[in-house]
């Protein structure tokens, strides 16, 4: 096995973000200097840097984050780049975790998220804000939310290559939300 790779995106402030709802903000309430101690306060969007999905987040009565099976998070996964929309269909059976590395993708079409959901993949991970594209964000979630597939959006995934990952996907515990901040690691799988 390889070394544990962070593909999580790092939270600060400015860093781009969906919308303006998502923002992060950081402020030093207290300081060793003054207080004798630090302490920060910061407050973000459920969807703001790497995040995961539930399906609560476009389903009426949807699971919430807490709910998702842990197996879920951990475990082997597919990187696989893609450039194209139609590079999707390439996707084999049995993918129970699945990470997209992008170039200049416009989110997945209706088609690209119903074969991702027959091939078996349970959480999809990508590296742009969204798996969908700005004019379609409802269909796209609600197909893949809606059939049993966690998303992971945001991911780092510039210094990783395609191939066969560990990996964790953890998701801040928060009860009753419809995503969470996520930390997320892989590492290379020795296929000796």
């Amino acid at each position: 096995m390889g070394d544990w790779q962070d593909i999580t995106r790092p939270l600060m402030q400015d860093m781009p973000v969906y919308s303006g709802h998502e923002q992060f903000i950081k402020t030093q309430t207290q300081t060793v200097e003054k207080d004798g101690y630090n302490l920060t306060h910061f407050s973000m969007g459920a969807h703001c840097g790497t995040h995961m999905d539930a399906p609560a987040h476009f389903l009426q009565d949807g699971a919430t984050i807490e709910q998702i099976d842990l197996q879920t998070l951990v475990g082997i996964c597919d990187v696989i780049e893609i450039t194209d929309r139609s590079l999707v269909s390439d996707i084999p059976n049995g993918i129970a975790r699945l990470l997209l590395k992008t170039h200049d993708f416009k989110g997945l079409s209706p088609e690209m998220a119903q074969t991702i959901v027959d091939r078996g993949v349970k959480l999809l991970g990508i590296d742009n804000m969204s798996v969908a594209p700005l004019d379609n964000e409802a269909q796209i979630h609600k197909i893949l939310l809606g059939q049993g597939v966690w998303l992971v959006e945001n991911l780092d995934l510039s210094q990783i290559q395609p191939g066969k990952y560990e990996c964790i996907c953890l998701p801040l515990n928060l009860v009753g939300c419809e995503a969470a901040p996520c930390r997320a690691l892989i590492r290379e799988v020795n296929n000796a």
